[in-house]
């Protein structure tokens, strides 16, 4: 199941009924109570933003699943495919987006929103149902100045975890309180793979002897689909959602470091060196509030010091009732860095798990080497 739907799907408890019967003969009886049963939910999810970069930028649309317990398999979000999707400037632009893979909603190449203009998300289903998001008004932000890397250790009484904390550093926009949430997508690594170690079967594509590969790690919002080329494959897949949040609380105008995300060594990444895109981007307070709570969500682990599941109230409206819908649209000022992470800054590395296969046999991989990489490999 998706994350939105794990942390945003409404909860409410049944109300015990109490009743007391009163037994006036021996003859008497008690009429069936029926109790009431909650409607199924089908809730549009609507995931996405747009910046000031260019695009494509993007939409994800899917239809809450029904909890059906615990071994359910079909408790699953649906993809909501088919839909008009675009957005609305206050001085009357429309910029449309286009269906890219079941679900998914890209905007043009070249479609950039602007400080201080005002965007308005609309949809409407392939069944007619209208939705919109609230009037969201893009802030002025910083831009990256400089990215930090430093070796982060986690104790363990087996191994430790290992990695890099990534911290960026930027001028604070005086006056104004700001808030940010930082986010790390398009992580591409070199490994080698090991056909010796036995085949993978099912492969859709081509085999090869080559073993030296790249493999493409894609954001949250990507979408999942697959090209098969004469020089090997790219099969690109969902990565998790994963974000920080800070704000210039007490640094007000101040030169800020924040950490922006941990890359974890995860015996696979930093066998020659990793490359990655980290984005700041600059909230409004309410997308600021959105995301502080999904976050507190997201951090249930089923101990004593969870925070209460509660609902998260997002900024999207259904202009049909009774139709419901969950989640975000904002248009956040961002400001970009790709980086490279080599293998040295690592003091304890961890034990390479070797691929079993050729490089077209493992998942989101390719032969070709990226045209823009300059960073350590064979």
């Amino acid at each position: 199941m998706d994350w939105l739907k794990l942390v945003m799907t409404e909860i409410r408890p049944y109300r015990a009924i109490g009743f007391l019967v009163l037994l006036i003969s021996f003859s008497g009886c008690i009429d069936p109570i029926v109790l009431p049963v909650r409607e199924s939910s089908s809730d549009l999810i609507v995931e996405g933003f747009i910046t000031n970069e260019k695009g494509p930028h993007t939409i994800r649309l899917t239809r809450a699943a029904d909890y059906q317990g615990p071994t359910s398999l079909s408790a699953v979000n649906r993809a909501e495919n088919e839909a008009t999707v675009y957005v609305r400037s206050s001085i009357g632009e429309v910029f449309d987006f286009c269906e890219l893979g079941v679900g998914h909603y890209f905007s043009s190449a070249d479609f950039q929103a602007r400080v201080g203009e005002t965007y308005t998300l609309e949809i409407i289903t392939k069944g007619g149902a209208r939705y919109s998001s609230l009037p969201t008004t893009m802030p002025q932000g910083p831009n990256i100045e400089e990215v930090i890397l430093r070796y982060k250790e986690l104790p363990s009484l087996e191994l430790p975890t290992t990695g890099v904390d990534v911290f960026l550093r930027f001028q604070d926009v005086a006056d104004d309180p700001n808030f940010y949430l930082t986010f790390p997508s398009n992580g591409v690594y070199p490994y080698t793979a090991h056909p010796e170690l036995g085949q993978q079967f099912g492969t859709i594509c081509p085999a090869s002897d080559e073993t030296r590969c790249f493999r493409y790690e894609r954001d949250y919002l990507q979408p999942n689909f697959r090209e098969v080329t004469s020089t090997g494959c790219f099969v690109p897949v969902f990565g998790k959602l994963d974000f920080l949040l800070s704000s210039d609380f007490l640094q007000d105008g101040e030169k800020i470091t924040t950490l922006a995300t941990f890359v974890k060594d995860d015996g696979r990444r930093f066998e020659f060196s990793y490359r990655t895109k980290i984005s700041l981007l600059t909230l409004t307070p309410e997308a600021f509030g959105f995301y502080d709570r999904l976050a507190s969500q997201l951090s249930i682990e089923g101990d004593i010091f969870d925070p209460p599941p509660a609902n998260i109230l997002g900024n999207i409206l259904s202009i049909d009732e009774p139709n419901s819908a969950l989640g975000f649209f904002g248009a956040y000022y961002e400001s970009s860095e790709e980086f490279y992470i080599e293998n040295d800054i690592l003091e304890f590395q961890q034990a390479k798990i070797k691929w079993s296969g050729n490089c077209t046999n493992l998942d989101s991989s390719s032969l070709v080497k990226p045209l823009t990489w300059t960073g350590s490999s064979w």
